[in-house]
């Protein structure tokens, strides 16, 4: 009876499949690698007697060829890798910043698009808060903090809406 080989890797150019029930058989993955050199569109065949896997690569690489080279020859059958086999990791809540970031994120993508990306949140909070801090300014408030903190936060936004831009 023919082994079974699974499909861990298919990539353009590059296959790899692993034979569980030849692991530490030096021996077939030698005679593996001997059989698959016949086959003229694979450049380059790594074996791992360890690990029971096989890396074929090349500019051609086909999983039909090769399987259809391999049942003709007994060598081994190609199954896809079940999905029982694969490690499974379990899906994450989504982190509270993430929850509250996202109406804000929103909002700013209608402001942008209302605009024609003319103008986002930061820079109406920007233009906002300088406007506060002129108007206070105007009034001769110019008491500590309030057109201060107005000034001090519009430096802020606007520090960071730069710093997003360059990145």
């Amino acid at each position: 009876m023919t082994p079974t080989a699974y499909v861990i890797h298919s990539s353009k150019g590059r296959l790899r499949i692993q034979i569980h029930e030849k692991k530490k058989d030096a021996s077939f993955f030698a005679s593996m690698k001997k059989h698959l050199k016949q086959l003229g569109f694979i450049d380059n065949i790594i074996v791992n007697d360890l690990t029971g896997s096989i890396l074929m690569t090349g500019k051609e690489i086909d999983i039909n060829k090769i399987q259809s080279y391999a049942q003709k020859n007994s060598l081994f059958d190609i199954q896809k890798k079940k999905k029982e086999n694969l490690i499974s990791f379990p899906t994450l809540p989504k982190p509270l910043t993430k929850i509250l970031t996202e109406p804000i994120d929103n909002l700013n993508d209608f402001i942008k698009q209302t605009s024609n990306n003319n103008i986002d949140l930061a820079g109406m909070f920007f233009l906002s808060l300088m406007g506060v801090g002129t108007f206070q300014v105007i009034r001769g408030n110019v008491i500590l903090p309030s057109w201060h903190t107005a000034f001090w936060y519009s430096l802020g936004i606007y520090a960071t809406l730069l710093s997003k831009q360059h990145t």
